[in-house]
């Protein structure tokens, strides 16, 4: 992982070996359920010990910048569509040393599913909670709807129609939001940082609107999208287990300020996408 954070030292070309190595320790960990990070992490206590002297936290930190570049490369390449000279094309599959295709979304999908299945273990829940609500924005923009879907969709309305019976079919969308639902049950503060998520998604989408971003409504629908993922959040019980801090969003401001506006709009094909959450 510091090989893939660290562009100053390491190449593009080592960088991008550290990223299969990764893809594929993260794919085994994941296809192997909990049970060799569970192994590793808690019955092996040397691991840690020999790996990271005992501390969690140079662990907590390298996830946290891996899932900050890794945003930043899927936000900027897949939903902005606007790939750079040395990340090139995300679109376009690579091929490993084995010739076996490589594609940048099973490794964002492998990547989420690591970060859920440490979660479960206490003293990662631990040193994760101070931090949830960074992680949990970071999550939610990689639900927004890349540019090809997005095209796909408006090319062939009747496959959107098809693939939103299933929640908008959509792999890291979908990935992304299981964790989502497992955090919510193993965190306790888990309520700030959906809230604080909200307002965020809310604001970036008024801010690129003011700009006049022609896709600033991908916030807009991820937020509106989430709101119905997680009905529970809205409720007074769980307003209640909310720290002072943090402005909890009622459903009739969601409602009359982004909902009802989103209903009304006409003459802007994408909005059936936003329509479809609100």
């Amino acid at each position: 992982m510091r090989v893939i954070c660290d562009k100053q030292r390491f190449g593009s070309a080592t960088r991008r070996n550290a990223v299969i190595a990764m893809s594929n320790l993260i794919g085994t960990a994941v296809a192997l359920d909990d049970e060799m990070l569970t192994f590793l992490c808690v019955e092996v206590h040397n691991f840690v010990n020999s790996c990271f002297g005992g501390d969690w936290t140079p662990l907590m930190n390298m996830l946290w910048h891996l899932l900050l570049s890794t945003t930043e490369t899927y936000v900027r390449c897949k939903i902005l569509a606007q790939p750079d000279a040395e990340t090139g094309d995300l679109e376009t599959d690579g091929v490993d040393s084995d010739g076996d295709t490589v594609e940048y979304n099973t490794l964002v999908c492998a990547l989420i599913e690591f970060i859920s299945q440490l979660s479960g273990i206490k003293r990662c829940r631990t040193k994760l909670t101070p931090y949830l609500s960074n992680v949990c924005l970071q999550l939610a923009r990689l639900m927004q709807l890349p540019r090809s879907v997005i095209d796909r969709w408006l090319t062939n309305l009747g496959e959107f129609i098809e693939e939103s019976d299933e929640s908008l079919g959509y792999s890291v969308r979908l990935t992304t939001l299981d964790v989502l639902q497992r955090f919510a049950l193993r965190f306790s503060n888990w309520n700030d940082a959906f809230h604080n998520t909200l307002s965020q998604l809310f604001a970036h989408a008024e801010e690129q609107h003011s700009k006049g971003d022609p896709f600033w409504w991908t916030s807009l629908e991820v937020a509106l999208y989430l709101c119905g993922s997680f009905p529970r959040s809205f409720t007074a019980k769980e307003k209640t287990s909310m720290s002072k801090d943090v402005a909890a969003l009622g459903l009739d401001i969601i409602s009359s300020r982004y909902v009802m506006p989103s209903l009304q709009q006409t003459g802007t094909s994408v909005f059936v996408f936003v329509i479809s959450c609100a």
